[in-house]
């Protein structure tokens, strides 16, 4: 086995930078995840490190020691297999992490250099090995994606390059991920220049532009608003519009388009009544109404399939005295009547939040008498997951059982679906004497209930919900305080576990915060809600 000198630095030709997307990239979710709202081009001077022999060896191979600024790794290496003349074996010559350390969101460039080597695989941690992308030069190239300051700290990286008929030593260089803490503030604020109100929904257009969708008091009455942030949460005079300057309006739900278009669910008021209403626009175009509800039809949520696939969803009236749950689309109504027994309207369902997968996944409650082996069962809510196709026959109804423990109703009241396509479901429970506790819930498709995570005692039921790449899910809600008091709540939790990831907390004196929207962008995740004097609010933080 000979010696070799390895250098670690930051330099590299832009031949090469040209050619990094070219690279195999992909994310691992264990050993490297971040996001962050600071701005991901900046860079630190690469860690020049040196490779060469140890003092002393093992019977594995040579132990090989790594020289950085600050930092020693000793590098076991195995014996290399060959039918070649000894002199080919392939071997790593020079890695460099760009940046080094990452402090801001997004991707960490890799290049290798090697020589006699048709290619080289790295492996991070236990997860699957992945080969890297062949650059002039002898050199080799990929991506290390990076989500959460979670991962932060100093992590290894596996290096083995290979000929076509040989495998040489690995190497292990070492990368740094030192992102801010995840969960920690980058921006609150709470501005009153667009009157009292709160923030129902907001999206990101092209990882460039966050909307918030709400409603503001004017001159007494509600108003609908849009309000346009940059990535850095500025704005200018240009970025606040009304939808609707003279329509009593209430911001329910908002969804992007494919085209940028802005697709808004509200309620309105007209005539002294209250419907619920779909509109369309473009960023300072004016809105137009897509379609508008009947009276006794109330919307809660909005789902978008692509193209022109947008529904609402909610409940409406049903035969006799009940209520069905309910979609609207532009042009198609359909209704949902859960029959356990094949009675008609025996339950009056509502559907609470809706996405598209595959197909159209619902959640919501069912009303009525579900335990039918009581002597006099009472009228309960049990929360539901409703999938269907919108085939006439494509329907599956998944009612939930009674509990945990002597809970005897629930709701779900908000859905996310995460990275693999299961359903993530915010829900409230309770006791007949209903007192409202939060769990998260993760149900396979198809109904299959996997996970139940209770919420703390003190943390309200989830309000809405949202998945980070990062791989974990994120819930806004509201803390209790005290009597009259609560706080902007957000927290993160990784699947499996209790504990949350991080939270964030916001309260400046005791009054009603309220954290009720999300959303999620490279480098940042973005709730919005309501502050203590009860203006519209909003929060970048760190993930």
């Amino acid at each position: 086995m000979r010696d070799r000198e390895v250098e670690m630095t930051r330099a590299g030709s832009m031949m090469v930078m040209a050619l990094l997307h070219a690279g195999c990239v992909q994310a691992a979710y264990d050993e490297a995840r971040a996001l962050s709202v600071t701005d991901a081009s900046s860079s630190t001077t690469a860690q020049e490190s040196t490779i060469g022999p140890a003092p002393d060896a093992t019977a594995g191979g040579t132990v090989e020691t790594v020289t950085g600024a600050g930092a020693t790794t000793e590098v076991a290496s195995s014996s290399s297999t060959t039918t070649g003349d000894p002199a080919a074996v392939p071997a790593v010559l020079e890695i460099v992490f760009s940046p080094e350390p990452i402090t801001a969101a997004g991707a960490i460039a890799v290049e290798v250099t090697a020589e006699h080597a048709a290619g080289v695989a790295m492996q991070l941690n236990d997860a699957v090995p992945i080969d890297l992308s062949p650059a002039p030069l002898g050199k080799f190239v990929g991506e290390i994606a990076v989500e959460t300051g979670l991962a932060n700290g100093v992590h290894p990286a596996t290096f083995v390059p290979r000929s076509d008929d040989s495998i040489g030593e690995p190497v292990i260089g070492h990368y740094t991920i030192a992102l801010p803490s995840p969960g920690s503030e980058a921006l609150w604020d709470a501005p009153p220049d667009f009157g009292k109100g709160q923030i129902a929904a907001i999206e990101v257009i092209d990882e460039a532009e966050v909307i918030a969708f709400g409603t503001v008091q004017v001159n007494g009455a509600p108003r609908c608003f849009l309000h346009r942030r940059d990535l850095q949460g500025q704005y200018s005079d240009d970025d606040f519009a009304l939808v609707d300057a003279d329509t009593n309006c209430a911001a329910i739900d908002l969804v992007i388009g494919e085209d940028a278009s802005i697709w808004m669910l509200m309620a309105v008021i007209e005539n002294g009544e209250t419907r619920w209403r779909l509109m369309r626009t473009t960023w300072g175009a004016a809105p137009v109404v897509a379609r508008t509800g009947l009276d006794g039809e109330v919307a809660h949520a909005l789902a978008y399939g692509g193209g022109e696939k947008v529904v609402a969803c909610g409940t409406g009236p049903a035969p006799g005295m009940s209520r069905d749950a309910w979609i609207w689309g532009l042009g198609e109504s359909k209704a949902f009547d859960y029959a356990p027994n094949e009675k008609a309207n025996e339950f009056a369902e509502t559907v609470r939040d809706c996405k598209y997968t595959d197909r159209l996944v619902m959640v919501g409650e069912a009303y009525g008498f579900h335990d039918e082996e009581l002597l006099q069962p009472p009228a309960r809510d049990r929360m539901f997951v409703l999938e269907t196709g919108l085939d006439a026959k494509d329907v599956a109804w998944h009612v939930a059982e009674i509990g945990p423990g002597t809970n005897t109703q629930s709701r779900a009241t908000s859905l996310v679906i995460d990275a693999v396509g299961r359903y993530v479901i915010g829900v409230s429970t309770c006791t007949d004497l209903c007192e409202p506790a939060g769990e998260l819930r993760i149900y396979e498709p198809g109904g299959k209930l996997v996970e139940l995570t209770p919420l703390q005692a003190d943390v309200m039921p989830p309000r809405e919900l949202a998945w980070s790449p990062a791989g974990y899910m994120v819930m806004a809600s509201a803390r209790r305080v005290g009597d009259d008091s609560t706080e902007f709540l957000v927290q993160a939790f990784n699947p499996g576990e209790f504990e949350p990831a991080w939270v964030y907390g916001k309260a400046a004196a005791p009054a009603l915060y309220q954290a009720s929207a999300l959303a999620i962008l490279s480098g940042a995740v973005i709730a919005g809600g309501r502050d203590g004097d009860g203006y519209p609010a909003i929060a970048y933080l760190y993930p």
